[in-house]
C-alpha cells in the first residue's frame, strides 16, 4: 500500500508520473493499492469541495486507464 497526503493540491498532476512507474512495474511485481488525501490548496477559494472531487475523479480516471487501484480522499 502507499498512502500519499497531498497538502495544497490542486490539478494532482504531480502524481501521473507515479503512477506511470507503477503501472510500468514488471508483470511479477505487484502493483500496490494507493491512495491519496488532497488536502486543498488556499488559492482554490472558500469552498474547494468541487475542485477536490473534480481532481479526485481526473486521478482514479487515469489510473484506471493503467489497471491500478487508487482511492482518493478529499
Amino acid at each position: 500500500k502507499v498512502h500519499i497526503i497531498d497538502f495544497g493540491i490542486s490539478e494532482g498532476v504531480q502524481w501521473a508520473a507515479l503512477l506511470q512507474a507503477f503501472a510500468a512495474r514488471p508483470a511479477d511485481r505487484t502493483r500496490p493499492r494507493i491512495r491519496i488525501t488532497g488536502v486543498a490548496s488556499s488559492s482554490v477559494g472558500k469552498d474547494p469541495s468541487d475542485s477536490l472531487l473534480a481532481t479526485g475523479r481526473r486521478l482514479t480516471e487515469f489510473a484506471r486507464l493503467l489497471d491500478l487501484q487508487l482511492e482518493f480522499h478529499p
